[in-house]
């Protein structure tokens, strides 16, 4: 039996041996006190701070998964209890800059008038009411990745319809290990009668992430969650990851491909739409957060082992985890026909 059928079939003898186990249980079915002891809620703190560009923390309180106000991080923002009445201090090598609390919608957190640099070195501490310990964390802002295009092709059918693109780039890393994600966003449109109009500013105001395609061996380990994995070894989502493990001689050429994912008129010339890549550099503590969030989501099943997610806050749980990113605009695609 090879492993695609294994995988198939392992959740439908999951679910006959569960159900096997339904009526053993029922027959000595009895009530059973349970007190789980202290639930005292740990405080929770994300941050990803990113190269030049204004830090910030968000603050909240975990929820008891047996409570009935038990919440899913993947849920709207307004059920997450944040907390609004911390003091919080960042730290930039010698200097330190006090938090202020701002909310966007439903979403609170505190932002810090500071836009750190590649290398700098970042501590945050929070003072939570309640709590006797100090929420701690630290990282440091990696360097710049190193990104070549080498190649952006359109490819359309006899009639211009259908468009394909297909993007080459090398991504050039140094001697120690090294992480990286990735992700595609394009212009929005606008249609007439028989032409296309981008709309795109360059605060990014009028983009939509990419959904694209590889089948790039790289990505075998690869951490985010709306990546789907194809029966044919491919991946399809909107952000992929990896290490430079296996870069050869410090560098790795990526192919990735992606539609035109919305209305197009026979015969419109799509090879200006305009494209961004974005390569992100991620610390260490940031990816290997994101992996392990990432596999424990894929725990989840039936009699599945639980995954420890790898955290770096002291005194709560959570990342605080640098990143720096580079953005490259696409230029106009090279128009292939097929044949």
């Amino acid at each position: 039996m090879n492993a695609n059928k294994y995988r198939k079939i392992l959740p439908f003898m999951r679910l006959l041996f569960f159900m096997g186990l339904v009526p053993f249980f029922s027959s000595c079915e009895k009530v059973i006190d349970f007190d789980p002891g202290e639930t005292t809620p740990y405080v929770v703190m994300k941050s990803r701070p990113t190269n030049d560009s204004l830090v910030s923390v968000y603050l909240s309180r975990s929820t008891f998964f047996l409570e009935d106000d038990y919440y899913d991080y993947g849920s709207y923002a307004g059920s997450i209890p944040y907390i609004t009445d911390a003091s919080v201090r960042l730290y930039v090598g010698s200097e330190y800059y006090d938090g202020t609390l701002l909310q966007d919608g439903d979403r609170k957190y505190y932002q810090f008038n500071i836009r750190p640099k590649v290398g700098d070195s970042l501590h945050v501490e929070a003072t939570v009411p309640g709590y006797d310990v100090k929420v701690t964390a630290g990282t440091r802002i990696p360097s710049m990745p190193v990104v070549e295009i080498v190649d952006y092709e359109v490819e359309q059918d006899e009639y211009g319809s259908s468009p394909r693109f297909r993007l080459r780039f090398k991504i050039k890393s140094g001697s120690g290990r090294e992480y990286y994600s990735l992700s595609l966003d394009r212009s929005t449109q606008k249609t007439q009668m028989d032409s296309v109009t981008w709309i795109w500013d360059t605060a990014g105001q009028q983009r939509v992430q990419c959904y694209f395609m590889t089948d790039d061996a790289i990505f075998s380990n690869t951490d985010i969650g709306t990546v789907i994995d194809g029966d044919d070894g491919s991946l399809y989502g909107t952000e992929m990851s990896c290490s430079n493990e296996l870069f050869s001689n410090g560098e790795h050429l990526f192919v990735v491909e992606f539609g035109m994912d919305m209305h197009s008129y026979v015969g419109d010339d799509v090879s200006d739409m305009p494209v961004w890549l974005a390569v992100r550099s991620l610390s260490p503590e940031l990816y290997k957060y994101n992996q392990t969030m990432q596999a424990q989501a894929e725990s989840e099943e039936l009699l599945a082992e639980p995954v420890q997610v790898i955290c770096n806050v002291s005194g709560g749980i959570g990342v605080f985890g640098g990143m720096s990113q580079k953005e490259k605009r696409l230029p106009v695609a090279r128009k292939k026909t097929q044949q």
